[in-house]
């Protein structure tokens, strides 16, 4: 029987029925399943169970291990897991509007404001994260999903790795490359919670300038370029450029933990918003009395015509 065959019966079992593919990773297959004892669509991830598939194994436990101790408004919820016919399932919270990483790929841009508010949420998730012990090691734009109510909400827990209060440092070289902090590409003993920050850094980079700051040919180019910092993103507020370039220093030791960058949003971004949103009122207000104005002037005018 083949693979596909074997899935689908054995989701079909438990009660699901595949409505259709979504992707294929490094850590398996995602499908849109839909449940028939709650009438409700899910996110599926099958893994297959091989023997030469260590890491693989290892991935799902630390998925499932974060998502069931991790309950937040901006994490994605795990709905049930099991394992069958050397096949892992995690059945996952279905956000309908896809990663960031897509959104931009069909609109080319993302407003400012929204940008503002999915930092402001992904900031909230990793502080709870942080808080609990937990590092993400994977941020990047395509493991961040925005829900029917609009929320940014973390997935893709294959790399996390929890740690106690006196173990937090990490030799696990993991994460996608555009992202990853400099002394994790050293692949040396890290931080992982500051490797964290600086994929963050990188992630709100992307989604305000459409593009990572670092691309050099080659490793060591890219750590050159690391060194050297970042400019300022154009058109992009001085407080908004400031938050990305706290996320960005090169010595890991000298960056924030998410609870100064979390106090820098709180008084920051809501500030950006707060100002934004009145910005739009007073333009509001303008175009009102505009019309208000340019409806008097036409009122004069058919009066002097009146006989």
């Amino acid at each position: 029987m083949e693979s596909s065959e074997v899935i689908e019966r054995i989701l079909n079992e438990k009660g699901y029925e595949i409505c259709k593919f979504i992707n294929k990773g490094g850590f398996g297959t995602c499908f849109l399943v839909h449940s028939l004892k709650y009438n409700t669509d899910f996110v599926c991830k099958v893994s297959p169970q091989t023997i030469d598939g260590k890491s693989k194994i290892l991935s799902h436990k630390r998925e499932i291990n974060a998502l069931i101790n991790l309950n937040h408004p901006n994490i994605v919820r795990v709905y049930d897991q099991f394992i069958s016919d050397n096949y892992q399932f995690i059945v996952l919270e279905y956000c309908q509007n896809g990663s960031l990483q897509s959104i931009l790929k069909q609109k080319e841009k993302i407003p400012t404001e929204s940008v503002i508010k999915y930092t402001r949420d992904i900031i909230e998730a990793l502080f709870y994260m942080h808080s609990n012990g937990f590092a993400h090691c994977d941020i990047k734009p395509g493991n961040i999903l925005i829900d029917n109510y609009d929320r940014a909400k973390l997935c893709d827990f294959g790399l996390s790795e929890f740690f106690d209060s006196e173990l937090r440092t990490s030799d696990h070289f993991c994460g996608s490359i555009n992202y990853m902090a400099p002394e994790v590409i050293y692949n040396k003993t890290f931080d992982p919670f500051k490797a964290d920050i600086w994929s963050l850094g990188i992630t709100i980079y992307y989604l305000l300038a459409g593009r990572t700051p670092f691309f050099g040919s080659n490793t060591s180019s890219i750590l050159e370029e690391m060194k050297g910092g970042i400019q300022p993103i154009k058109n992009v507020t001085k407080r908004l450029n400031r938050l990305i370039q706290m996320c960005l220093v090169f010595d890991a030791s000298s960056r924030p933990t998410m609870e100064e960058l979390r106090k820098y949003a709180s008084k920051y971004l809501i500030q950006i918003q707060s100002e934004k949103v009145s910005g739009h009122s007073l333009i509001q207000r303008a175009a009102r009395r505009c019309i208000i104005d340019g409806s008097r002037r036409l009122t004069r005018v058919s009066n002097s015509f009146v006989c």
